[in-house]
């Protein structure tokens, strides 16, 4: 009944809203996530929305810094310590959730107090996972792992950190980068295991990937707003940093996941201060800023942007 009812209202508002948008197309269909595992496309111009998929979790409560969406399946974790070492597939051909039992070496876990997967991303070989305890703190270090994502076996990469509360993560040229809710970005090389804080002590979140030396993100703070951000970009030959905000704060309905980054736009799920929901596009270049209105209560608040598909 719940999927009828879905249906019924998603063609009553792709029905409604195309009189609105008469002179308006899409170039492209933008997938989202949100952290029931609902899955949509929705136009990137006119924001007509259609649900695709659903992945099939216990509890409903994905983690969104942990999606990662590959060719064929998308994968991620619950925040669900009762499970901890779970990863869910889900194959976009048949529209079905596989469970994954991952066995984390014990040199991983043997120190931590409930510890589970918060964040995974791609390296375009392997999964790479952050591994945190329940209540991350200053005494058992967080530890990276990669996953296999064809096997699924795990390995310890042997680096450690202390860190509360990853909101994104991203993986270029040989080094991991970690956004954190207080402690800005932090730059993981890979090779030689070292951990450097590159912005300073500020909220972060959505990071991605311009180019191989730029990344956009954005600074969590700044009014009085919950969730309030403002976009940035930041020169990874230099750490030099950019505002792009314009002076312009918006809201996220959840500050976990990433990022999305096409045809030269940083788009991202957003409130305006006037509570309007939808994709906000900035164009790095031009400095252009466009919004989509979305419907919230058909995608949720806690939304992310994990692809697109071209029509």
């Amino acid at each position: 009944m719940k999927h009828l009812l879905l249906s019924i209202l998603i063609l009553f508002i792709s029905c409604t809203s195309s009189d609105s948008n008469d002179n308006v197309s899409d170039d492209y269909k933008l997938i989202t996530v949100n952290s029931e595992g609902e899955i949509f496309d929705i136009g990137n111009n006119t924001g007509e929305i259609s649900q695709i998929g659903q992945i099939n979790a216990p509890n409903n409560l994905l983690i969104l810094s942990s999606i990662v969406n590959l060719d064929s399946k998308i994968l991620s974790v619950e925040a669900n310590v009762s499970e901890p070492n779970v990863v869910f597939e889900y194959n976009k051909t048949n529209n079905t959730t596989t469970n994954i039992n991952l066995n984390i070496p014990t040199s991983v876990t043997s120190s931590m107090n409930e510890p589970f997967i918060g964040s995974m991303t791609f390296d375009g070989n392997s999964i790479l996972a952050v591994v945190n305890e329940n209540l991350p703190n200053n005494t058992h270090p967080s530890k990276l792992i990669s996953i296999d994502p064809q096997t699924y076996n795990v390995t310890d990469l042997d680096i450690s950190f202390y860190q509360v509360g990853i909101t994104s993560i991203i993986y270029t040229n040989g080094k991991l980068y970690m956004s954190t809710m207080n402690n800005g970005i932090l730059e993981v090389d890979l090779s030689l295991k070292t951990v450097t804080a590159i912005t300073t002590n500020t909220g972060t979140t959505r990071l991605v990937k311009i180019d191989n030396t730029t990344l956009a993100y954005n600074q969590l703070g700044g009014t009085n707003w919950v969730n309030a951000m403002k976009p940035y970009e930041i020169n990874l030959t230099n750490n030099n940093i950019t505002d792009k905000s314009q002076n312009i704060f918006y809201t996220l309905g959840n500050i976990n996941g990433n990022g999305y980054y096409t045809n030269s736009e940083v788009i991202n799920i957003v409130f305006k201060l006037n509570n309007d929901f939808g994709f906000l596009k900035m164009n790095y270049i031009t400095n252009e800023i466009k919004f989509v209105s979305l419907n919230v209560d058909i995608i949720g608040v806690n939304s992310i942007i994990i692809g697109k598909k071209n029509l």
